[in-house]
């Protein structure tokens, strides 16, 4: 895969992790990453429908631990096709073609590693109905998603970046970014 294609779906799959999301519940819960990971992957299901939008049959979750309701999105998707279609704009056809729930995971840890994770909601695997899949906790309050962006003609936000530091111990290197929108 070439360095311009990898750069455009890790654009894709973060620009998808921001689809619209409505909450069950009153308030947004104020969870830890480690707390909405948990949750997660052990809450009930309570109610279930298909996401409005996409081709891999998501599905739009809502989670109760008996005391938080919170709504999450499950991605169950694994297609395998010898020719698929390409990303982007431009159509085409791709070979060897995979569609895989785990690459949303793949994603967030990257985000996570760019120090870009406050942008994208937390993902984590979760077996659901006998299906395993990503699943991710939705964001409250979103205007839109990419697709809806450009049909209103949106112009996004500028975002520069700040200084970065690096440290390093002898137990583990830590990088920080600080990202300004303007």
């Amino acid at each position: 895969m070439d360095l311009r294609r990898s750069r455009w779906i890790l654009g894709v799959v973060l620009a998808s992790f921001a689809l619209v999301g409505t909450l069950a519940g009153a308030d947004e819960p104020t969870f830890t990453e480690e707390q909405k990971i948990d949750f997660m992957q052990h809450a009930k299901v309570v109610a279930s429908k298909p996401e409005k939008k996409g081709k891999s049959n998501a599905l739009h979750l809502t989670l109760s631990d008996g005391k938080v309701t919170h709504d999450a999105s499950f991605q169950p998707i694994d297609e395998r096709k010898v020719q698929g279609p390409a990303p982007g704009p431009g159509g085409g056809t791709e070979l060897n073609f995979r569609d895989y729930w785990g690459y949303d995971i793949a994603g967030y840890r990257i985000a996570k590693l760019l120090g870009v994770d406050d942008m994208v909601p937390v993902y984590t695997e979760r077996k659901w109905n006998g299906t395993t899949g990503s699943i991710s906790w939705r964001v409250p309050d979103v205007e839109f998603d990419e697709a809806d962006r450009h049909k209103q003609n949106v112009q996004p936000r500028t975002l520069t970046r700040g200084p970065s530091t690096c440290t390093r111990s002898a137990s583990s290197p830590s990088f920080s970014t600080t990202w300004t929108l303007i």
